[in-house]
This record gives C-alpha cells, sequence and structure tokens, in this order.
C-alpha cells in the first residue's frame, strides 16, 4: 500500500471512529432520557406500600453488605412476617444462584436495575436501603424512608475534598441529603461524612453510629 492510500485509510478511520463514539452518545443520551421518563411515569401512577423494604447493595452487585445483613435480620423476625422484600440486581441472569436460593419464598422478590419492575418498586417500597446511592433519576417521595448503610470506614479523600469533587459527587451528596438514616462506623467516619460532603447544617435525617450491619454477625 502506498503512502498516499495509507493516508486516506488513516482518515478513514478517524472518521469511522468519529461516527460511532456520536452514535454511543447519542444512544446513551437516549437511554438516560428514557429511564428517567419511564421513573417519573412509574413514581406517578404509584402508591406506597407500608409492608415493601427495596435493597440494593453495590447498584445490584448481589446480596452483599450491610444491607444484606439487615435483610436477613429482618427476615428472621416476626414481626416481619407480611412484609416483601424486593432485591435489585444489575443483571438476573448473573445471579441465578441467589434467585434459586429464593425460588420457595414468595415474599422475596428479585428485579433488575432499570427495568420496569425496578421502576415500580423504587416508587412503591415504603424503605430502601442501599449501600451506595440510588440512581440520580430517584426522587424519594415523602412517605419513604431512606436507609444508606455505607460500606466502608473512609481512609481515604471522599466528596469534595477529592478532585473535581464539586462536579463528581452531585449524586452522592443528593442522596445523603435525602436520606432519613445514615449508619455510620463510629466518630471518624460521622465526621467524614458531615465534613466531606459538606452535610454539616444541611442533612435534616438521623446519622446512626453504631457500626455496620455486615459486621454484627463477626
Amino acid at each position: 500500500m502506498n503512502k498516499v492510500n495509507k493516508i486516506k485509510l488513516k482518515g478513514l478511520r478517524e472518521k469511522r471512529k468519529e461516527i460511532e463514539e456520536k452514535i454511543n452518545n447519542n444512544y446513551t443520551f437516549y437511554e438516560s432520557y428514557k429511564r428517567r421518563v419511564d421513573y417519573a411515569s412509574a413514581r406517578e401512577m404509584s402508591v406506597v406500600d407500608d409492608k415493601t423494604i427495596l435493597y440494593e447493595s453495590y447498584f445490584g452487585r448481589g446480596l452483599v453488605c450491610s444491607p444484606y445483613a439487615l435483610f436477613k435480620r429482618i427476615k428472621s423476625d416476626s414481626a416481619f412476617a407480611d412484609y416483601k422484600h424486593v432485591w435489585v440486581f444489575d443483571e438476573l441472569e448473573q445471579h441465578e444462584i441467589e434467585i434459586e436460593e429464593y425460588k420457595d419464598d414468595s415474599s422475596v422478590i428479585f428485579v433488575e436495575q432499570h427495568s420496569e419492575e425496578y421502576f415500580k418498586y423504587l416508587s412503591t417500597a415504603k424503605y430502601l436501603i442501599t449501600n451506595v446511592t440510588f440512581q440520580s433519576y430517584y426522587t424519594k417521595k415523602p412517605e419513604q424512608v431512606v436507609i444508606n448503610t455505607w460500606h466502608g470506614i473512609p481512609l481515604k479523600y471522599l466528596g469534595y475534598d477529592t478532585p473535581n469533587g464539586n462536579v463528581e459527587n452531585t449524586n452522592a451528596v443528593r442522596n445523603f441529603l435525602m436520606s432519613d438514616y445514615i449508619i455510620s462506623a463510629n466518630e471518624f467516619t460521622t465526621r467524614n461524612f458531615l465534613d466531606a460532603y459538606k452535610l454539616d447544617g444541611l442533612f435534616e435525617g438521623k446519622i446512626i453510629e453504631s457500626g455496620y450491619p455486615r459486621n454484627d454477625c463477626l
């Protein structure tokens, strides 16, 4: 291949890459917009069920961390015998073992993140438990109770203390501010929450400094 053809080929490849990036960006924007619309519709049409609890760990990674510890404790309490437990998974087919474990328990439901069922339970669950943050399209209803268990002791920079923190942590701050309860491992962690995410004087919920539920079983 001569030099001229090589230059032309390189130009075509760069143009193709540019077009593919535009397509991907438009698809991402469309998906994001569609999720917001679908969730908003579900939220508008639904009523909160006082006996439904939604659990989401690490954006649907599985039955893990403090939300799972709380789930097991609640399931063992007869006072919650008639409650519905909804677990969020990133992809249902990746969690066949966990789903199989509860296949005969009608009180445990599994939904895939961003699905129609997910939007439904995100809108109807009275209690929502997470160890990170809910999606940016989620808006808490006045009747809902959000519990953030978090997932570690922050021996690193968090929130506004990180590079570009004022841009990249907006959803985290929003999630903290709409939480009714934040579980803290200790005084050090509590201080980090308040300082790194600038919650001091703004957070109207309660920080429960009790250690993490996931460690209680140890």
